[in-house]
């Protein structure tokens, strides 16, 4: 029995090419559009989720006018007004190269036009969601804290000798250090602005999300702060 199946989308499921790559969907009609949205995690029966796409359709749109400096005029109308589709699908179909018939063309300049921004708002939107649901976003603030408090306390200031000093949890103090700060956490923004500059777009391979900076007068005392954060099993190798 003969096998159909788009060569494209092969590739993505069982070569090496991302998603975010392909020049267009493959999607027919509302009720596939729907399907891809649900797989997704997106229930258009669902208020609460019609009102995520539409929050995340509007952040793609600000951060490519914003961001990226994108005239309004260079997209198509009918791509800047999302509250005004009646199928919030739409650009699924769109990304797609489906028109619906009655759809005036005046608004879109040209479909091929419209397939194009609609993919890259498609791409942006899914690198928005990939950031802001994944598990560090969600639980950012006690990942934090269960790396970075153990370091931080590790670091005290002594004012005797006007200079902060690692302290061992026997109490000793050992390296000297002249500078010590905590890497601010990644915003959603700058989280994508990353994402889509990768060849992937996967949140996993962001790995700079929590950082620490320690500054020694010496290369000696660089190592011996690192000795230091393995013996006091404060990092793991």
């Amino acid at each position: 029995m003969a096998v159909s199946f788009e060569i494209e989308l092969l590739d993505v499921l069982a070569g090496n090419r991302s998603v975010v790559d392909l020049p267009r969907l493959y999607l027919k009609n509302t009720m596939e559009a729907d399907e891809f949205l649900f797989a997704y995690g997106f229930d258009l029966n669902l208020e609460e989720d019609r009102k995520k796409i539409l929050y995340y359709y509007r952040r793609a749109l600000v951060f490519l006018l914003e961001k990226w400096n994108i005239e309004e005029s260079t997209l198509p109308e009918i791509l800047l007004t999302p509250e005004k589709h009646t199928y919030l699908g739409q650009i699924l179909l769109w990304s797609s190269g489906t028109l619906e018939a009655d759809l005036d063309l005046k608004l879109i300049q040209s479909p091929l036009v419209l397939k194009k921004w609609s993919c890259v708002l498609l791409r942006v939107m899914h690198a928005f969601i990939h950031a802001e649901n994944d598990l560090f976003h969600l639980y950012s603030q006690e990942i934090q804290n269960q790396i970075l408090t153990p370091i931080q306390n590790a670091v005290v200031m002594e004012a005797s000798r006007g200079q902060s000093f690692l302290r061992r949890k026997s109490g000793e103090l050992c390296v000297g250090v002249t500078h010590f700060e905590v890497k601010p956490h990644k915003t959603s923004v700058s989280s994508v602005t990353k994402l889509l500059s990768k060849a992937e777009t996967h949140m996993i391979n962001i790995n700079d999300k929590v950082g620490v900076r320690f500054v020694t007068q010496t290369v000696r005392e660089a190592l011996q702060v690192l000795q230091f954060l393995v013996s006091e099993h404060l990092v793991s190798v």
